[in-house]
């Protein structure tokens, strides 16, 4: 989740029903042998059932959907260097909106380059 979470940082997570994930919270996945993964939510896959659908905010691609089963709870508070604050709808949008960059600017950045070539 880097930017947005440092490797240093300590989270607290509360358990969550799926159906009360907000977009923009901070999911923590159960992804198996690699462990738990805190990317951030936005939204369901259609199906049935329906997935998680995740991201991490430097990564410009969507995760594979998460099976409903797999969550296991959404990020409340962070705590960095001694600092300590609460996972507020401003400051999940905000992280929302540049991880939404992120995803834009890699589907243009191939293209721009591209352009510049010719």
């Amino acid at each position: 989740m880097y930017p947005t979470l440092l490797p240093s940082d300590r989270v607290e997570v509360e358990g969550v029903e799926p159906t009360d994930l907000k977009l923009g919270d901070l999911a923590v996945v159960d992804a198996g042998e690699v462990g738990c993964v805190i990317h951030r939510f936005f939204g369901w896959r259609d199906g049935d059932p329906p997935r998680l659908r995740t991201k991490g905010d430097a990564s410009a691609k969507f995760d594979p959907p998460w099976p409903r089963a797999r969550l296991l709870g959404r990020v409340r508070l962070v705590e960095r260097q001694g600092r300590r604050w609460t996972c507020g709808r401003a400051w999940l949008l905000a992280g929302a909106v540049r991880s939404l960059l992120v995803w834009c600017w890699a589907g243009i950045n191939p293209r721009l380059r591209a352009r510049g070539n010719r």
